[in-house]
């Protein structure tokens, strides 16, 4: 795979790459890192190539970037000036750095049972279906635009191939407006998957606008349970996210996350 990505490298003309994208590279790590995303989508190696975007950019040496963020790709060149830190503005080889990432991965493993079948969907939630009734739909919705997925991935997004993440971030980053009537059909959808006394958990953000009336994990479940109808409320469970872990730490944004169980009713006429 490395002879494969030198010779592609060899070919690459970085004048047709944005100078936004430029900006955050050695020309020659850059090079080598469009070889490398060439060769691993054209072979369909999703988990190398998974494992490359997750170390796109940081301020870490075992990162590919220039010193930035790690989440949302901006650079950092006033707290790094190139003229007290010239060593993070070097070339960085690829290869290792991949390696050493790829370890790390395998050193967190998860214990799988191999015999429960899995399969992936690139589908709507809110308009796939499967042939059988399931037990439970487990979700984390989109958070209402304190995050913007496209905006903040803009980067892997565009050695993915996806240029356009504005447009994206319309689809994948909804206004609170547009994010209910999705709960809304979402709850449709989920109302005729579910078996009786199976349960949708979710998991949302403490997120308050102009368009909800009161908290946001009490709008979603009245959605469920007074708007489509046919769910109950069975628990919910707050926890504050420690600012270590959120995104954007130290600013507004959700600073808690709630689970919201809901169980789906029985058709039974006295129930």
């Amino acid at each position: 795979m490395s002879l494969e990505a030198n010779r592609v490298r060899s070919e690459i003309d970085l004048r047709h790459v944005p100078r936004w994208v430029r900006h955050f590279f050695h020309p020659e790590t850059l090079r080598e890192t469009l070889a490398w995303v060439n060769v691993l989508r054209r072979r369909r190696s999703w988990f190398l190539l998974a494992a490359l975007l997750g170390i796109l950019h940081h301020q870490r040496p075992g990162f590919l970037s220039f010193p930035s963020s790690h989440t949302v790709p901006y650079l950092r060149h006033k707290i790094f000036p190139p003229s007290r830190f010239p060593e993070l503005y070097r070339y960085r080889s690829l290869r290792d750095r991949l390696e050493a990432k790829v370890t790390r991965a395998f050193r967190r493993m998860p214990v799988l049972d191999f015999s429960v079948e899995r399969s992936c969907f690139r589908r709507d939630a809110g308009s796939f279906t499967v042939p059988e009734p399931v037990d439970a739909i487990i979700t984390s919705p989109p958070y209402m635009r304190l995050l913007h997925y496209g905006r903040d991935n803009r980067l892997r997004l565009w050695f993915l191939g996806a240029y356009d993440w504005r447009s994206l971030d319309q689809i994948v980053s909804p206004n609170q407006k547009a994010f209910l009537k999705l709960m809304n059909r979402c709850f449709v959808t989920w109302k005729g998957l579910v078996k009786e006394n199976g349960c949708c958990v979710l998991i949302i953000g403490d997120a308050f606008g102009r368009v909800v009336d009161g908290d946001l994990p009490e709008v979603v479940s009245r959605i469920a349970t007074e708007q489509v109808g046919g769910f109950v409320r069975v628990c919910q469970y707050t926890e504050k996210i420690p600012n270590e872990r959120r995104v954007r730490r130290g600013i507004t944004g959700s600073t808690s996350e709630t689970i919201v169980v809901l169980q789906k009713k029985t058709n039974r006429r006295d129930s």
